[in-house]
């Protein structure tokens, strides 16, 4: 149990520090401002503060981080990112799907956010696509890391990031 507690907060820590360096909180108040989807009513997307220990629960239903505009209402559906478990142990399981045909880079940065590795880096078909990463296997230790995915369709920009966090049991 103080294990999990003790990955809470740095995890907690370490998204509180990523989004206050990237000028993203409401009010530096421990609040971040995403763009969220009613269920049901996916057509009107929502501008909401919500506390930064939601955040994860909010991207994992298809919110996205900062307000709501128009451009970015066409793009939410583009790409849709989901990594698990997290925090993880061995191998993380990363799964994005596509709309469309599109140009994709997914990379991993550090806690001092230098690129580690690009895992995808190319264009893909629409469609459902599903790979493993771990940073211990390339020859780092457990820990932060943040996981970054870019689409690029045509005229359409999706850019979708996560906190990941490495293990060891």
């Amino acid at each position: 149990m103080k294990i999990l507690t003790l990955i809470s907060a740095v995890i907690t820590v370490a998204v509180v520090a990523f989004f206050h360096n990237n000028c993203v909180f409401a009010q530096g108040n421990g609040k971040i401002e995403v763009c969220h989807y009613t269920p049901g009513n996916p057509d009107n997307p929502q501008t909401i503060t919500i506390s930064v220990n939601a955040l994860d629960a909010h991207l994992a239903h298809g919110d996205y981080i900062g307000a709501c505009n128009e451009n970015e209402i066409k793009t939410v559906e583009l790409l849709k990112l989901n990594a698990s478990p997290n925090p993880y142990s061995g191998q993380l399981n990363i799964v994005y799907d596509l709309l469309k045909e599109s140009l994709v880079r997914i990379e991993v940065y550090n806690q001092f956010g230098i690129k580690i590795h690009t895992i995808v880096n190319g264009t893909n078909q629409a469609g459902k696509f599903s790979l493993n990463f771990s940073a211990k296997s390339l020859g780092y230790s457990s820990g932060i890391y943040l996981l970054r995915a870019v689409a690029l369709s045509d005229a359409e920009y999706i850019e979708l990031s996560m906190i990941i966090v490495e293990i060891e049991y």
